[in-house]
């Protein structure tokens, strides 16, 4: 038998594209599902490929056990923002649907870049997500598989959840991001908006309901300006309600968020950002606040001269 010292060639495995060996995401899709074991997350059974979301998008794969239900998105080569946003928008639809299990989101890639662990660090790790990366090999002319779990939030989490009772962050510490004109204002924003306790976490500030922090509206420095996201999944109704004011950041699969500069400015626009706080929370009675201050096209300037 030979020792280590007497072997004198070896080989390294080179990791090969699976579409560059003639293979989609279908074929990736149907692997997994006929055996979803193959992804190490534990003894896991197939219920159903391509479901159908309320938004009209697709889940790739469902997968579960009897208390667990994984919402598994797919995707060949490098994670891009509109499958890492996918992800997480189909995991929180399954959560809504059906509170019952346990959810986790899960994405699987053949290449996890450094924007993906960005969106989850905007998130504060509060969302149960696992990142897989997919490797294909050719050995002696046939194609193996290899996945390896390179990010599991579901520690951070129940860790949190364990030390809630013990807040490590309060008004001092933002007071390092926040001027105290600003850190001001967010608090204001929060007691107007929800009418409820303040809430700090080491990502945002927000607010208690129910004795519970809610997570769903974030506030943050950003761009050095105070900024709030609603986490709600982008709809064209929403979308042409806000799109037009003044203080809109952006507009994203997974949220809209804003810009606030004053407290006088917060409150020209308090109507239209409570009603983004309700939508958050499902209490949507159909009607929306006419908001006094949007954006000006340049035709709307001429028409006013």
């Amino acid at each position: 038998m030979n020792t280590a010292s007497e072997v004198e060639d070896f080989s390294l495995l080179e990791p090969l594209w699976l579409r560059d060996l003639g293979k989609n995401e279908r074929w990736l899709e149907d692997a997994i599902f006929k055996n979803p074991s193959i992804l190490g997350l534990g003894d896991l059974r197939p219920y159903q490929r391509q479901r159908r979301q309320p938004s009209g998008g697709r889940l790739d794969l469902l997968l579960g056990n009897e208390a667990e239900r994984y919402e598994v998105e797919l995707q060949l080569g490098t994670t891009d923002e509109s499958h890492i946003f996918r992800t997480i928008e189909y995991w929180d639809v399954e959560e809504r649907l059906y509170p019952n299990y346990k959810h986790t989101a899960v994405l699987v890639a053949e290449e996890i870049n450094s924007r993906f662990f960005n969106v989850i660090y905007r998130f504060g790790h509060n969302i149960p997500i696992v990142a897989i990366d997919a490797t294909a090999y050719i050995i002696d002319d046939s194609l193996y598989l290899s996945f390896t779990k390179v990010l599991d939030t579901r520690d951070h989490i129940a860790i949190t959840k364990k030390h809630k009772n013990t807040p490590t962050y309060d008004r001092g510490f933002w007071q390092q991001y926040l001027s105290e004109d600003q850190l001001t204002l967010a608090e204001s924003a929060i007691k107007k908006i929800t009418d409820n306790k303040l809430y700090y976490t080491k990502t945002y500030i927000t607010s208690q309901i129910n004795g519970e922090e809610y997570d769903r509206m974030r506030f943050f420095d950003y761009k050095n300006k105070l900024y709030v996201i609603f986490m709600l999944s982008k709809s064209e109704e929403v979308t042409a309600k806000v799109e037009n004011l003044s203080i809109l950041e952006g507009i994203y699969p997974y949220g809209y968020g804003f810009f606030l500069d004053s407290e006088d400015q917060f409150n020209k626009h308090l109507p239209i950002l409570q009603k983004m706080f309700k939508l958050t929370i499902g209490e949507d009675d159909g009607t929306w606040p006419d908001d006094p201050d949007t954006h000006q096209t340049p035709n709307d300037s001429a028409n006013s001269e």
